[in-house]
């Protein structure tokens, strides 16, 4: 626009929320500014509409893997006890032998040693002793404050624990940690009334998705004017939905509750092994999975009722498994969400599931093979139609030529003695091309007479 002018010129980023008074726009802002206030966001959770780059798990062998055992609990993929011993391996397994001799498996997190008590490989968790978190109690763990399981591939599963809280008329409160947001709460009844001397409760709270670690107060509601109460003991903790926790749950002899951790996010949808070429299966045939992604696992259970089972799972080649779940496995930085479908599945915001794109690949194939034949029948069109002009051009090329030597060579005036009455026009004989050159053996040497300044003169034999 100012092609004589040497502007200097800038561009950048500005926080919508610095203007003020003490830094506007565009006054505040000259040549000599270098920096501005901008905002940088740090939430991975939410990545627009096209979606999360999560990091990737590395390379992953799928082989055959011999499910493992310590004491009574089984696991296999992708927990292992012969994993390497370093700090971003979350999936290494412990097996320590006690003192009376019993092997006892367990997870390091975030340096505590948590005992494996089950393992459950379609609904992506394992069943660990949680510590308890305990209020007004000699035994003081974690002063309300539960394990932080922050930077690990591990979550508080959603849909697998309860919480609980033990004690009489105190108002529990349940919060993500000691400052965020509010979880819920729940209300314990008074123990006087049933002269107990504490009062377990389940606390009907929705726990959040992708819970890393939750604080919880307990308030004492007793009326102040009862100064002979002393206040109970109690806890509240997250346990799982499956134990059987009774009203003569013994506090004083525990410290730990069972507690399921979410390794990997169940996806609802339908998912099949033969997605992805990378399967594997567990040597005993029972578990069979193949990688839909690098964070999406397909893991099927063999189907009991088929007589066939046990030539299911050979050189990792899966057949007759129905019983198939679709897995996100977390990473340290994102949390699988309902709609984190894997490649090749979209989500059905009306099913709320992830299904197969079977029709939208179909109509895709069908558009690639219009869009592929109407770009070669174009092509075609368009080289015939450049072959025409070009034969045109060099077909005018040749009459200018022709045009150009007829002048140049008297033809004009050749016109106008035929044009004319003079003379024996009638004697005179015109030979075309083609004669002269059957007349003169197409200008045979043996028939050159002579050569001079008009060109060279032929000896022309006529029928």
């Amino acid at each position: 626009m100012y092609p004589d002018s040497n502007r200097c010129a800038s561009a950048f980023i500005f926080s919508a929320y610095s203007f003020s008074s003490a830094y506007p726009l565009p006054t505040g802002i000259n040549i000599g500014t270098t920096h501005v206030p901008a905002v940088l966001s740090w939430n991975s959770t939410y990545c627009g509409d096209g979606g999360c780059g999560r990091p990737g798990l590395g390379p992953i062998n799928f082989n055959t893997y011999k499910a493992e055992s310590c004491e009574n609990v089984t696991f296999h993929y992708p927990f292992s006890m012969k994993a390497q011993d370093d700090s971003d391996n979350w999936f290494k397994v412990i097996c320590n032998k006690t003192a009376n001799g019993k092997e006892v498996s367990s997870l390091n997190i975030n340096g505590t040693n948590l005992q494996i008590l089950d393992f459950n490989f379609l609904g992506g968790t394992i069943l660990v002793n949680h510590p308890i978190t305990y209020f007004n109690c000699r035994k003081n763990h974690h002063n309300g404050m539960s394990l932080n399981l922050t930077g690990t591939r591990f979550y508080y599963s959603d849909s697998s624990n309860i919480f609980w809280s033990l004690g009489c008329g105190n108002l529990v409160t349940i919060f993500d940690n000691k400052t965020d947001n509010l979880i819920g709460g729940c209300l314990q009844p008074s123990c006087r009334i049933n002269n107990k001397i504490s009062s377990i409760v389940g606390c009907p709270l929705i726990i959040p998705k992708g819970l890393r670690s939750f604080f919880a107060n307990m308030s004492d509601m007793v009326d102040s004017s009862d100064y002979r109460r002393k206040r109970s003991c109690g806890f509240a903790s997250l346990i799982s939905s499956n134990f059987d926790l009774t009203n003569d749950f013994d506090l004083s002899n525990r410290t730990h509750v069972p507690t399921q951790l979410q390794w990997g996010t169940l996806i609802s949808g339908e998912c099949y092994l033969n997605d992805s070429s990378d399967t594997s299966c567990t040597f005993d045939g029972e578990y069979c999975w193949s990688r839909l992604s690098s964070n999406h696992l397909c893991s099927c259970k063999k189907d009991i009722g088929d007589i066939s089972y046990s030539s299911s799972c050979k050189d990792g080649k899966c057949e007759n498994y129905k019983y198939c779940s679709m897995l996100c496995l977390n990473t340290p930085t994102n949390y699988c969400w309902s709609d984190s479908c894997p490649p090749h599945y979209e989500y059905n915001s009306t099913g709320f599931r992830c299904e197969r794109k079977i029709k939208t690949q179909n109509n895709r194939n069908l558009k690639s093979i219009i869009v592929g034949c109407s770009t070669s029948v174009g092509t075609l069109f368009l080289l015939l139609a450049t072959w025409s002009m070009y034969k045109a051009l060099k077909r005018k090329q040749k009459i200018l030529l022709k045009q150009k030597y007829f002048k140049r060579n008297g033809g004009l005036l050749l016109q106008q003695h035929l044009s004319s009455n003079e003379g024996n026009v009638e004697k005179i004989k015109l030979f075309t091309s083609k004669e002269m050159e059957k007349a003169t053996d197409y200008y045979n040497e043996n028939r050159v007479l002579g050569q001079g300044g008009q060109g060279t003169v032929y000896k022309g034999m006529l029928i």
